[in-house]
């Protein structure tokens, strides 16, 4: 964030991550969304929708609709090394802003 052209988005890879980096943008005094939008992944249901402001992030969803959370199945197919794309769904909340077009 001190760079001279710093990051006006961050994507993390889980809500756990993007409330460190809301702690972090904080120490620097940035404002979210305003400064840098954060996006998180998981949708922890006791973390994204209280954060100040709301983090915005994706929900795993299965084919057949509910969230895949801790997936023992996916697991394994991770540790042998496959990838497999998932469906994702939006929670929007208010940590992020539009895209900042530059001149």
């Amino acid at each position: 964030m001190e760079l001279p052209d710093p990051p006006t988005a961050i994507f993390c890879a889980n809500d756990r991550t993007a409330w460190g980096s809301y702690r972090a943008l904080a120490s620097l005094g940035a404002s979210i969304p305003q400064d840098c939008t954060i996006i998180g992944f998981d949708d922890q249901e006791t973390l994204a929708p209280y954060l100040d402001p709301g983090l915005t992030t994706m929900t795993p969803v299965r084919a057949d609709g509910p969230p895949v959370r801790g997936d023992p199945a996916q697991r394994r197919r991770r540790r042998e090394g496959r990838r497999e794309p998932i469906q994702c769904s939006l929670v929007q909340r208010g940590s992020v802003t539009t895209a900042k077009v530059p001149a």
